[in-house]
């Protein structure tokens, strides 16, 4: 930053009002682009400059001035939109006290706008033209519309800006009202000045370090205080720009926040954890691999707990798109205190602490061991901002809490807000606090349970019971009063509203760069899934629990319960109070009411002054220990089909139901078509799961406000009808089969299948993988668990034959698998076992008969075993390796502990899948990609002519060899950089690399790389064993001389779209084609690359840690593979060749240019392209050249050591 420009940001921070703060940057920013707002969240984007909002805002202010307005509130509802902005200046301008909030869709909605309107006593309302009429005709019969200004500020005169009078405002006035949610159910509006905010924007500044360089993102709503303090104000004290979407275009498609980070280059955007999560559950791999996040470098997260295990999913989901873990900002603060109390270190990572969960209930701060059942980790908010103070204090004594205790969290400072708004009572018991032992104060009551670890803020609870889900505030007392007034049968002032942790597990596998998870090799062929592969979890170490499986991941969720006592001679249709319940409080508070219980009359906690213990019935209800009358609790694992067509109006009936009650968590039988889903408890963001899933499946629009009011399966099913005739669905759902019918292969299996009986007894085909047991062992309790994983999984049952020409599966209704146990303690070396390995795992497979797994014990010491586990590749692939494991280690577990197998029921079989194929491969949608692949692969080059040791035999032998690679840690770390630079992934630039390195041995400008993808698009396949993979065939036009930026940015093109056509199976691609097949080489492509950014965990269970290891194989399926993955030490990788074409030292030529090339080209990305292939050529010829000085020198050691033997034997 320039002198200069440091000289004009310090004074801003001598401002003492938001309106000269504006005026300044409308002068010296004048045509600089402030906000930019995207209406449908993509492209529709309208901006304003800062002389532009300047402008509007003192014409708004000038009208407001005429109507005599000044000090007096004014009430904005707008629409989302770039309006609200000058609206809210508009009024500072005209020092009228502006009150934020959002417009009223229905009649549902407007009782919150009436209780601010009869708080506040606004005396006008501004809005805009397109609602004005739809907000009046909402309001007349609730109060004297007619009595209060409406004020259309879209449609002002031009010129009033300049009558515009500088308003008679300083520091202390008062600003604006933000409303939060009242614990009466009556909203309360805190008091913020000028000198709040201002204090807030420049300590916020402080600790974010921000710059005018900086660019924020944001989809949280303006009438919201981290939507306008953090989304608004910020990015104006600072002076840098600020782009805006509506929250619905977030909450519809969570990839458009993202994508907006990615494309506009942000720096600085957050939001409460839920939308974290929903990017998890919601962004595809597609759509990850269009992602650059490497300009994220605060991503801030608050407004409701902060959950560890969110921010380390997160950021292993979107590592490969350049998003790092020191860009997560957890902070604290509360509308009270204007927005920010505290925030961490930029760019540090995270702080937590594992703490014993019995000793936290109890107040009480004891360290616990990490992943164990008593254990809960909590996530520091940093430190509290300049100039403000944090005690911790006993909420019952008023007294300072010892260092080690939990207490209410006390704030004070500039940032403070000034109270409630004519509220004396309130603002004197929540803000002018003072502790009774030292007579310090006055504090704010935060209502907040926390602590200080090293002056870090760390929040355990909350004092005063409010409900926080999804970022909502919902107070319970709020919950409670409309439940009771649902139904007369229930007793009033005798109910409890609390939210409970909702373990929800679910599989999350992780991708690598853009592609991987094993390899397949193609046409006549061979291929390997290389058992480096990831397992399907998330990198690093896995411990399971001794409480539970958390396989593979996990993550909790606060649900609402709600306790209600009967009337004591009440007799009602429980399910119909149920149902009253549930549709009182969604139509009310839109949340959905997980579990709704009721109880007994005179039975629910009371202290003795008659007041409902929360924490009590919340513990009786957690223990089974409540008088149950009724209990109905959403089965978060009930399992609902989907059907695979829906062609008339009873398909349609049964599809919705499905859909809508596996979004909701009810049974079918529960879900009449006629009745409201808001009387089952839908929210908004479960409206847009099925909005979305509705749309997706039938090409059709469906209205969210719809699904929020009196939609039902009957109004949605006339919804779809009416758009359209074709209503069958576009999808086709993996179903279970029967099995009475011959049961088909997928058509990667078909060509093993086929390929085997060409030549029978290879070993080609075997997929191995070796797991170091460290600790004590069980082993009949570990053949025990094999053969559990063996009958949950029928591909591991499975045999082939052949019926009629044609292979089919034969699935055997069970099977066991012995384990094979060697002692290896009389072996020393390694080698030794290694040959041992190296037989087991070549023994062949006899596809006709069971198993085709084999299980192999090496016994080396007391507490060392080796597991090695040999499959073949037409039952399993690199993916299944990764489950098989951890499925291993979990029923291991266990049984160990003498419980039964924690794993859930599969969904489906393998078998089911194959059957699926076949029927997908059968509609439409496959000709729209296989047209792409036969335009990319038109005209394609037969073969890759590489400079061979020796000329390529007439027959693949596919023997072969590894050679190992470790790449320098700060190459490495530039990698990174240069992918965070030009926005694209790792694997773009080592594929973009590695072809670069054909180009330059092969001096041919066409080239082609296979390259593996999972295969496993539909959910249901994610946690299956089975042959899935697929190979991507990733054509790059190397012609012109391009410089390597411009190859790289042809090679992002090349993957994103193949990676969008990827649901073709490599066979039928071949079977397309019909490409030029010979025996000696592999059709279409003859080199494979793999890039894997998660390193195979190991898994530490109880007594046991299980680490997986490669084996090679001693097999080559190309003419050259280059594997590359991620550990600690930076970037490891191995070429694979096959002996009867290269010698070892060509292959270490060959990688020596491979680490060159990368080595240049992060340090001149603008090289071309001729230029690295003379950097190849020279640094060949000087290598062969030490290696011939070498050979010499051998030779003439030998010889002069020959002549010394003659000698002495003469």
């Amino acid at each position: 930053m320039t002198q200069y420009v440091q000289d004009l940001e310090a004074m801003v921070c001598n401002f003492s009002t938001l309106v000269e703060l504006l005026r300044y940057r409308s002068v010296e920013q004048a045509d600089t682009t402030a906000f930019t707002f995207l209406h449908d969240g993509e492209a529709q984007a309208v901006s304003l400059t800062y002389q532009q909002l300047d402008s509007h805002s003192r014409a708004i202010a000038s009208q407001l001035q005429t109507l005599g307005l000044s000090g007096e509130r004014a009430l904005l509802l707008y629409p989302p939109g770039i309006d609200y902005l000058p609206a809210f200046f508009g009024c500072l301008y005209a020092g009228v006290v502006a009150v934020p909030a959002y417009p009223p869709r229905n009649q549902r909605n407007t009782p919150r706008i009436l209780a601010i309107i009869k708080d506040a006593q606004p005396a006008v309302i501004l809005t805009t033209t397109a609602i004005l009429a739809q907000l009046q005709s909402l309001l007349a019969d609730k109060f004297a519309i007619d009595h209060i200004h409406w004020l259309t500020t879209d449609n002002l005169t031009p010129g009033l800006e300049a009558t515009w009078q500088q308003p008679p405002i300083n520091i202390d006035t008062l600003a604006f009202l933000q409303y939060t949610s009242g614990s009466t159910g009556i909203p309360k509006g805190v008091m913020l000045t000028h000198g709040n905010l201002l204090h807030n924007a420049e300590v916020t500044r402080q600790y974010m370090e921000h710059t005018s360089s900086s660019m924020f993102v944001t989809w949280l709503p303006v009438y919201h205080d981290m939507g306008l303090i953090g989304g608004v104000l910020q990015p104006l004290y600072g002076g840098f720009p600020c782009l805006m979407m509506p929250s619905a275009a977030f909450l519809q498609r969570p990839y458009r926040w993202l994508q907006a980070i990615s494309h506009y280059r942000g720096t600085t955007s957050g939001a409460p954890n839920f939308a974290y999560e929903l990017c998890i559950e919601k962004i595809t791999p597609e759509q990850r691999a269009t992602l650059d996040l490497s300009s994220w470098n605060v991503a801030f997260n608050g407004a409701e707990p902060i959950r560890h295990e969110t921010l380390e999913r997160f950021a292993a989901t979107f590592a490969e798109c350049g998003f790092r873990a020191e860009a997560f900002y957890p902070c604290y603060g509360m509308a009270e205190a204007t927005l920010m109390v505290s925030g961490s270190i930029k760019s540090a990572l995270v702080n937590s602490l594992s703490l014993q969960r019995s000793a936290l209930e109890r107040n009480e701060i004891v360290n616990a061991i990490e992943n164990t059942g008593n254990s809960i980790t909590l996530v520091s908010c940093g430190r509290v901002v300049p100039q403000q103070e944090i005690v911790i204090a006993n909420p019952e004594t008023l007294t300072r809490c010892n260092a080690d205790e939990v207490g209410e969290i006390w704030v004070s400072g500039p940032s403070v807000g000034f109270g409630y708004w004519k509220r004396l009572e309130e603002t004197e018991q929540t803000f002018h606090a003072y502790l009774q032992d030292t007579k310090e104060g006055p504090f704010l009551r935060t209502g907040d349970l926390g602590f200080l670890h090293n002056g870090e803020v760390y929040i355990t609870g909350r004092a005063k019971d409010l409900i926080i889900i999804r970022g909502r505030n919902l107070y319970p007392q709020d919950i409670e009063l409309t439940a009771e007034r649902s139904h007369s049968s229930l007793r009033l002032g005798s109910n409890a509203a609390f939210a409970v942790d909702i373990d929800n597990e679910k599989l999350h596998p992780q991708g690598d760069g853009v592609f991987g998870h094993g390899e397949s090799g193609m046409g006549h062929g061979k291929e390997h899934t290389n058992a480096q592969c990831p397992m399907p979890q998330a990198a690093g170490r896995l411990s399971l629990s001794t409480h539970g499986s958390k396989f593979p991941a996990a993550f909790n969720e606060e649900r609402l319960v709600l306790v209600q006592e009967l009337e004591f001679r009440a007799k009602p249709n429980l399910e119909e109070v149920t149902t009253a319940i549930r549709q009182a409080v969604a139509q009310e508070h839109e949340v959905q009411v997980y579990a709704v219980v009721l109880i007994k009359g005179g039975t629910i906690p009371k202290t003795s002054s008659g007041k409902i213990q929360r924490r009590a019935c919340k513990a009786e209800f957690l223990a089974d220990g409540l008088q149950v009358v009724n209990q109905s609790i959403l089965d978060s694992g009930e399992d609902l089909e989907t059907i695979n067509s829906a062609q008339d109006q009873s398909s349609l009936t049964s599809y919705l139901q499905k859909l809508i009650g596996k979004a909701l968590k009810i049974p079918v039988q529960k879900l009449p078509p006629q009745q409201p889903l808001t009387s089952l408890g839908i929210d908004s963001l479960i409206a847009f799961d099925i909005k979305n899933q509705i749309e997706v499946d039938f090409g059709v629009s469906i209205s969210v406000n719809d699904l929020l009011q009196d939609a039902s399966i009957d109004s949605l099913i006339e919804q779809i009808l009416a758009q359209g005739k074709d209503s069958t669905l576009k999808q086709l759902e993996i179903l279970p089969i029967s099995h009475e019918a011959q049961l088909p292969l997928c058509l990667a299996q078909e060509r093993l299948w086929f390929l085997e009986q060409l030549e029978p007894g290879n070993p080609f085909y075997n997929v191995a993988i070796a797991i170091q047991l460290d600790g004590t062992l069980n082993v009949a309790i570990l053949q025990q668990s094999l053969n559990e994983i063996v009958q949950r999984h029928e591909s591991l049952r499975t045999s082939f034959t052949s019926v009629a020409g044609q292979p089919v599966q034969i699935i055997h209704p069970s099977l066991e698998v012995k384990l094979a146990i060697a002692d290896c303690t009389h072996l020393d070396d390694a080698t030794s076992r290694e040959q041992l390995i190296l037989e087991s795992t070549q023994k062949p497979f006899d596809l006709s008969q069971t198993p085709l797994l084999r299980a192999q014990l090496l016994c080396l010491t007391d507490n060392q075993h080796l597991l090695v586990l040999t499959m073949h590749h037409i039952i399993s692939d690199g993916w299944s390796v990764g489950v098989l494991i951890q499925e291993l280690a979990t029923v291991y577990q266990a049984l160990k502990e003498s419980k039964p197998s924690p794993l859930p029921e599969l969904p489906i079989q393998y078998a089911d899948f194959a059957y699926w194929q076949k029927q997908w491969l059968q509609q439409e949608v496959l000709k729209t990609h296989l047209d792409y692949w036969k335009q990319q692969l038109n005209n394609t080059t037969p073969l890759l002519q590489l400079p061979t040791d020796r000329p390529r035999p007439s027959v693949q032998t596919f023997r072969g060899k590894k050679h190992n690679l470790t790449l320098p840690q700060n190459l490495s770390a530039a990698v990174k950089d240069l992918s965070h630079k030009e926005g694209v992934t790792v694997f773009m630039i080592l594929l973009a690399t590695f072809q670069t390195l054909l180009y330059s041995l092969s001096n041919q400008e066409d080239i082609i790389v296979g390259s593996p993808v999972a295969g496993r698009n539909h959910p249901k396949t994610q946690g299956l064993i089975g042959f899935f993979i697929n190979t991507l065939v990733l054509r790059t036009n190397l012609s012109g001389n391009p410089t390597f930026r411009e190859l790289l940015g042809r090679v992002k093109k090349v993957a994103i779209e193949g990676y969008a056509h990827q649901d073709v199976p490599f066979e039928k691609l071949v079977e397309e084609l019909q490409p030029k097949r010979h025996l000696s080489y592999n059709p279409l492509f003859q080199v494979m690359f793999i890039f894997q950014n998660v390193a195979i965990p190991s898994i530490e269970i109880s007594e046991l840690n299980w680490q997986p290891q490669e084996i090679d194989s001693g097999t080559s399926k190309f003419d050259l593979k280059l594997s590359i993955w991620e550990s600690t030490a930076g970037f490891q990788g191995s070429f694979e060749y096959p002996i009867d074409l290269f010698n070892a030292a060509t292959i270490n030529r060959m990688a020596n240019h491979f680490e060159l090339l990368l080595q240049t080209i992060v340090n001149q990305p603008d090289i071309a392209l001729q230029d690295l292939a003379a950097i190849v050529t020279a640094s060949d010829k000087q290598q062969k050249l030490l290696e011939e000085k070498q050979l010499e020198t051998i030779s003439l050691q030998k010889l002069k050591l020959s002549k010394r033997t003659a000698i002495s034997k003469g």
